[in-house]
């Protein structure tokens, strides 16, 4: 029996979410217990003390799809679609160490 494209294309989604994971651990090894992998979707919460969770998720499915960061901040909020899973990792730590210049604290509020 043959896995179908839907099986498959949740199976390449989680390889692609522990990639992203291990390279934040990596880079951050406080992040392990931190981060909330989403069960059925290929999304990670990671809280951050100067802003609310920052998301990483995968769009959708097929050709079309790709992994965004969302990151939460006042007075907007941000959606970065980074080119590679490098870039993807460097977006989260730089919002990890704060906001920008721009942008005021948001708390981080449990369980948004």
């Amino acid at each position: 029996m043959f896995p179908s494209d839907h099986s498959a294309e949740a199976f390449f989604d989680r390889l692609e979410r522990d990639w992203i994971r291990c390279a934040l651990v990596a880079a951050r090894p406080d992040l392990e217990d931190a981060m909330v992998l989403e069960g059925e979707r290929p999304m990670i919460r990671i809280p951050s003390p100067h802003r609310g969770a920052i998301l990483v998720a995968k769009t959708d499915d097929g050709p079309t799809a790709q992994w965004i960061v969302g990151v939460p901040g006042r007075p907007d909020p941000s959606i970065h679609e980074p080119g590679s899973g490098e870039e993807l990792v460097r977006i989260v730590l730089a919002a990890l160490e704060g906001p920008g210049p721009h942008q005021q604290h948001a708390p981080y509020t449990e369980g948004m």
